[in-house]
């Protein structure tokens, strides 16, 4: 996998973690993103890892649609 995969995965999870609606759901698409992170500085990339949650609350803004119902589908 290229770095350019590397990048485009780990954004994807941390929007997916961002709109997920579980905690169990969050922590796994964090975890994938954390995986890919290590992944890029393991391939000497120059990658600056987001502070543990503050990616998850700055994303969560735009998984939240106007009258406050979350966007995605719930766990269970």
């Amino acid at each position: 996998m290229d770095i350019n995969e590397l990048l485009h995965r780990e954004q994807i999870s941390l929007a997916n973690a961002a709109s997920a609606t579980c905690a169990p759901s969050r922590r796994a698409h964090e975890g994938l993103a954390r995986g890919y992170g290590a992944r890029l500085n393991a391939a000497g990339f120059p990658h600056r890892p987001y502070p543990a949650g503050i990616s998850v609350r700055l994303l969560s803004i735009s998984a939240v649609h106007r009258d406050g119902r979350r966007i995605g589908r719930p766990c269970g």
